[in-house]
């Protein structure tokens, strides 16, 4: 009988494990990017889709646009589902999405292109784009953060944003209902965000199928108070109201927020980055939610900036990498009941040779073997790393960082501050676009970067660097908004009041270039010698160019030189007679048409040098020195012996000896004279610039740090005056 006992307590035992698994694994599922293929052409044949994620349970099915398809379990991280002709007849985008049994909540939504891939791409402003925001009181309205989704339900991409008017009032949303033309309804606000809204996580918190708004608050709206997140439920209608029990007090400087399952009971969850510590809070399903359960989690006193979710060790559970701001990124692994731990070997050192922050990061397979990989952007100078998953919770180590990216070998002052993935080129291979600031003083210039996936996990910087109207600390978002198969890009401007629509053309049109343009004042200006004079060089960008140009001149004169300000790395240097240079951007002032960036050349002449003859050559009237000391000791001689040849009455030889020493005197008196005194001669100029006409040459080169390679050339002439009284005797002469 004991043994019966025993026997049943342990089937029963095992039933309610088992039915606790089962209702543990009964969660909202998460799926990654990119789907497998991410796009296909349209009128193709119908395909087998896979999708790999976490929190997959046997009867999970795929939705395509919401609707079914048939679905295969493979694992608990991956379905395959078969996709029929009919669904791609037409270049569109569809949304994806899977969903457990018995659960009313689907999964985080990712995109698939119905597009012939295109071999490069190329982006305009969609009609009336940039849009401003207008003022409430005054105050500009301050787009702080920017997310897209269908948020009607109709099929139409539409734009959300959470916006701030500096303490004029309390944060809002403004939706912004979709066209399906590129352009947006103006916007219908909701109040209910607190100061600063930074962040948005789009997620049905409710059940009821309408995706809601978990909104990162990065001040306190009291003096004295504590940041905030504040959830807003849609109603169906573009309007948002705030759920019961907000807004929930969280850390310093809240930057990031994002929505999953991380305990399996089919509720989402929050998790928040904040610089103290990462905040995660467990969902209700009511739209309410509670701490979890050791939350706050930080490691070495660190939370996060960027924020990115998904299953680095396969052990079924959520994880969370923060990027912290500086060199490092935290790991915490998951534990299934929406608490984590820092992961063995903590922090990962993402990055090998730059310097600066990371700020923005993001998980997805980048290489294809089936593991999360890792994407980072970092400030400081723009670099971007990549560490390849193995798997089991490590990465590869050091980060590898994009060849070649983002001419990180001049500039220490880009910022690469938000990131998003897709299939740009609709080519089953996954994209990067990073937003960048460009915090180097006197250029003003901000764009959207982006790197084209190899598909083995290492990338490409692409030609088409987009340009934007300056927009420091902005958020990028995506999706397509015109419904032609490609994706396009969103952007919000923190510091000025305006978001920014940019369309994806399938034909890339015109190459990037710049121009180079005439010369101010004109080619005919004069210097004198030892002068200097300045003109001004338009260098003006053509379809999206962005990267600097450096800037030379050649085939100066003997003694002159040149350089060009503003000059943002250091002068070239060149062959004989003399070259110089600088780094500059050509540029965009803020909207359209394009503004022209106008370094300044300055062309410095050499002075030549007064020279003042010596003393008269030599010659003369007058005997040497050492010539009068001879004629000298002659003529005392001569009278010596005069005197002694009169004393012994030697009178005959006495003057016979005088005569000799008068004649030998008057002889080296003529040997040892000078020709006649020269005139007077006067002073002479030597050297410097010679006088004449000048042509030289001025280049621009797309500099070695882009990867485009193309140059311009333009003859500039000058005359180069003599100084006042110059004769044409100078050295020198013109080339």
């Amino acid at each position: 009988m004991k043994a019966v006992l025993h026997w049943r307590i342990l089937f029963v035992a095992g039933l309610v494990m088992c039915a606790a698994a089962g209702l543990r694994a009964q969660g909202v599922p998460y799926i990654y990017q990119p789907p497998v293929p991410s796009a296909a052409a349209p009128g193709g044949p119908g395909f087998t889709l896979t999708i790999r994620g976490a929190g997959f349970v046997t009867g999970a099915v795929i939705d395509w646009d919401g609707q079914p398809l048939a679905t295969s379990f493979v694992s608990q991280a991956e379905l395959t589902a078969a996709v029929p002709a009919a669904a791609i007849a037409a270049a569109r985008t569809a949304t994806i999405t899977v969903h457990n049994p018995g659960v009313a909540v689907a999964s985080n939504f990712l995109y698939f292109q119905v597009h012939d891939p295109i071999s490069s791409f190329h982006y305009v402003n969609a009609p009336n784009s940039p849009v401003n925001l207008g003022y409430q009181g005054g105050s500009p309205n301050f787009p702080y953060s920017i997310a897209a989704a269908d948020l009607e339900g109709n099929g139409q991409t539409d734009l959300l944003m959470g916006m701030n008017t500096g303490r004029v009032m309390p944060g809002y949303l403004d939706f912004f209902a979709g066209n399906g033309d590129g352009t947006f309804a103006a916007p219908v606000s909701s109040t209910g965000a607190g100061e600063g809204p930074t962040s948005i996580a789009l997620g049905d918190f409710t059940g009821n199928g309408r995706l809601d708004a978990a909104v990162a608050n990065l001040y306190p709206d009291t003096a004295g108070g504590q940041p905030t997140i504040t959830i807003l439920l849609n109603n169906g209608d573009g309007t948002f109201s705030p759920a019961p029990g907000g807004p929930l007090p969280v850390g310093t400087l809240p930057m990031t927020i994002l929505t999953a399952d991380f305990n399996h009971d089919g509720k989402l969850d929050l998790a928040v980055a904040c610089q103290d510590a990462i905040y995660v809070f467990l969902g209700n399903g009511d739209g309410t939610f509670s701490p979890a359960p050791g939350s706050p989690f930080a490691e070495n006193g660190h939370g996060g900036v960027g924020l990115t979710i998904g299953d680095f060790n396969g052990d079924g559970n959520l994880d969370l990498a923060a990027a912290i701001g500086g060199d490092e990124i935290n790991l915490f692994l998951g534990k299934g009941d929406g608490s984590f731990t820092p992961a063995p070997g903590d922090p990962i050192v993402a990055k090998a040779m730059f310097a600066g922050g990371i700020v923005a990061i993001a998980a997805a397979d980048f290489n294809g073997d089936g593991k999360l990989d890792l994407f980072a952007s970092q400030t400081g100078n723009q670099g971007v790393d990549v560490l390849l998953g193995n798997g089991d919770g490590t990465f590869t180590q050091p980060a590898v960082p994009v060849a070649g990216c983002c001419h990180d070998q001049i500039f220490n002052g880009i910022w690469g501050w938000n990131l998003v993935l897709g299939d740009f080129l609709a080519n089953n291979k996954l994209d990067v676009a990073v937003m960048e600031q460009n915090a180097n003083a006197g250029i003003s210039e901000d764009y959207i970067y982006t790197y084209l996936g190899n598909g083995d996990g290492t990338f490409t910087p692409s030609d088409y660097s987009v340009l934007l109207p300056e927009s420091p600390t902005t958020e990028i978002t995506e999706g397509d908004f015109n419904g032609d198969g490609l994706l396009d890009l969103a952007t919000a401007s923190a510091p000025y009041n305006y978001y920014n629509v940019l369309l994806s053309q399938a034909s890339p049109g015109a190459a990037p270039d710049f121009s180079l343009s005439d010369p101010f004042p004109p080619a005919s200006t004069s210097i004198e010698q030892g002068q200097s004079a300045t003109w001004g060089l338009g260098v003006t960008s053509l379809n999206g160019f962005t990267g600097p140009v450096l800037l030379t001149c050649a085939n100066l004169p003997a003694g002159a030189t040149c350089a060009f300000t503003p000059a943002d790395a250091p002068a070239a240097t060149g062959p004989n007679p003399s070259v110089g240079g600088g780094v500059v951007y050509p540029a965009l002032a803020p909207g359209i048409p394009p503004e022209e960036l106008v370094p300044n050349l300055k062309i410095q002449t050499a002075a030549p040098t007064l020279v003042t003859p010596g003393g008269a050559a030599p010659g003369g009237g007058q005997a040497a020195p050492e010539r009068r000391w001879l004629l000298g000791l002659l003529l005392l001689a001569g009278c010596a012996a005069s005197l002694l040849a009169a004393r012994r009455r030697r009178k005959a030889l006495g003057w016979a000896v005088l005569g000799i020493a008068l004649l030998a005197s008057l002889g080296a008196s003529s040997c040892s004279g000078n020709p006649p005194p020269p005139k007077p001669q006067p002073p002479q100029w030597v050297g410097g610039t010679p006088p004449g006409s000048y042509t030289i040459t001025i280049q621009v080169v797309a500099y070695s740090g882009s990867p485009l390679e193309f140059s311009h050339t333009m003859p500039l002439t000058f005359t180069v005056t003599a100084i006042p009284g110059e004769t044409a005797s100078s050295v020198g002469s013109p080339k």
